[in-house]
């Protein structure tokens, strides 16, 4: 029978979801104080968003859903799938809680909704862990992140990842035997057949040692708490025929010691989707539908970052010298005003410009990396 090897396992994707979200939070965090120049943006985007996304999810290798090893009610593996992965659905809301149990304390540690249409590749993120809402837009080519009240644009190259992406390396536990996960049952979701089972596990799950006390130092009252022990684990997921997860549920309890006490801890993380094939629309955020340039640009400019009043362009296969004889015959042509020209094609160029309508705009054109970058400040 035909095998796949998965690219995500759902429990260790929540699960590890606290600590790897910490680094985009932090990024996010320090979008919003950013003062320096959007091209030092553009440098810190990259590297922390790929870092978190890419990061290697559990490998399980799975048959098809609702079999079962002979006589003994053991699931075989199966072709388990994130969402978007899936042959069966397009689109589809996803809502997902990290709820926490600590030191006389309960609340949502995390909190993800996603929007996803796959022919536009698109994709509404919210995260929300007592710091102010994170939101991610992806339309086309080009992906918005808002930082405070200020939508940030950055190339589709850039793009936010699935939140079930957003994981760090595999727990190597006893969820990747799928011995461990028993049929239970099929249902219904949307009208959709699903097909459900069932985990159990109360013994002392020591390979899951590290990434609980991981996930511990998400938890403000449990700071500075040390020896992290998995005492049980419980789970139930529903899939589609073709394996897709349409919602999964996790509780791990376990205990640590702070201040020489025993402290027991529980985590359970939900995740449902809704509105399956349905019809979401995912529209750019507004005040950054409008991409489009405040002056004509030389063709093949593309829009690498907007942040507020701020643009940055790159035109590949032209020297400054062509993009500034650009600016100089369209400018004339079309009635724009140069007001201030200052620089030269080695150091490059800035410009003041007044456009047909009376609005002032600033341009700086400098070669950088073999391309040409036009930032314009409206």
């Amino acid at each position: 029978m035909r095998r796949k090897v998965l690219a995500v396992s759902l429990f260790a994707a929540m699960l590890l979801l606290a600590c790897s979200l910490s680094s985009v939070l932090d990024f996010a965090k320090k979008a919003g104080e950013l003062a320096p120049t959007a091209q030092a943006l553009a440098s810190q985007v990259g590297p922390t968003v790929e870092a978190a996304m890419t990061q290697g999810a559990q490998i399980m290798t799975q048959e098809a859903p609702g079999q079962q090893n002979g006589g003994g009610g053991q699931a075989n593996a199966m072709n388990w799938l994130s969402p978007e992965e899936s042959t069966i659905l397009k689109s589809f809301h996803q809502e997902m809680v990290v709820h926490v149990k600590a030191a006389g304390k309960a609340y949502d540690l995390y909190k993800i909704e996603t929007d996803y249409v796959r022919g536009q590749a698109s994709r509404q993120v919210i995260v929300q862990n007592g710091q102010p809402v994170m939101e991610t837009v992806s339309v086309g080519g080009t992906t918005w992140y808002r930082s405070g009240n200020e939508w940030i644009s950055v190339p589709a190259s850039q793009n936010f990842d699935n939140p079930e992406a957003l994981v760090t390396d595999a727990m190597d536990s006893e969820l990747a035997d799928p011995a461990h996960w028993k049929a239970n049952g099929t249902g219904t979701v949307e009208g959709m057949k699903v097909y459900r089972y069932t985990y159990n596990a109360s013994q002392d799950l020591a390979a899951m040692k590290q990434d609980w006390q991981g996930l511990l130092m998400e938890i403000p009252q449990l700071s500075g708490a040390t020896n992290a022990r998995v005492t049980k684990v419980q789970g139930e997921v529903s899939v589609l025929q073709d394996g897709t997860m349409v919602s999964a549920f996790y509780r791990v309890e376990g205990q640590v010691e702070q201040n020489g006490q025993q402290v027991p801890v529980e985590v359970t993380i939900t995740t449902t989707l809704s509105n399956l094939n349905g019809n979401i629309q995912i529209t750019p955020p507004p005040g950054a539908a409008g991409a489009k340039a405040p002056v004509p640009l030389p063709p093949g400019a593309t829009l690498e970052m907007q942040m507020g009043t701020s643009s940055i362009y790159t035109v590949p296969d032209m020297t400054v010298a062509q993009v500034m004889q650009f600016f100089d015959q369209t400018f004339a042509r079309q009635g724009y005003k140069v007001t201030t020209k200052v620089g030269d094609d080695q150091n490059g160029w800035t410009l003041q410009v007044t456009d047909p309508q009376g609005k002032m705009h600033m341009l700086m054109v400098a070669s950088q990396d073999g391309k040409v970058s036009i930032t314009i400040v409206k």
